[in-house]
């Protein structure tokens, strides 16, 4: 049996959102696609996807495209999050600027295997 990095299931987080004109918190891909990505030190890019472990449905990566920043798309676990706001269509994380940009390239044409989740693992723990 292969061991999985982050191990699952994941700690949901438990921050609360003041958005009182919105009726539910519950969003499809489609609503937060696109969403700009704020690092503790300023915008870095937008999602552009989601990893789900398909075993359990839980969303476990955040896929990053910085183009406009540098030209890569990274992954960031879902952990790394702090907020969702919907109303700024943002998502913020506990990352800072140069931690994703040195954060491992992700290649979309490759399937997410446990060696590059193990990597991923040690370099945002390492990170933090």
């Amino acid at each position: 049996m292969e061991t999985l990095f982050p191990p699952r299931p994941i700690r949901v987080p438990s921050d609360k959102f003041c958005e009182k004109d919105i009726d539910t918190d519950l969003r499809s891909f489609n609503e937060v696609n696109n969403y700009n990505v704020k690092a503790k030190d300023g915008m870095i890019g937008h999602i552009c996807d989601l990893i789900i472990d398909d075993q359990d449905w839980q969303i476990v990566y955040v896929v990053i495209d910085t183009s406009n920043w540098m030209s890569k798309k990274v992954i960031i676990p879902i952990k790394n999050l702090d907020e969702i706001c919907y109303l700024k269509n943002e998502i913020s994380t506990n990352l800072d600027i140069e931690t994703i940009k040195s954060s491992p390239v992700y290649n979309e044409t490759e399937i997410v295997h446990s060696n590059y989740e193990q990597s991923l693992y040690d370099f945002y723990t390492k990170t933090l």
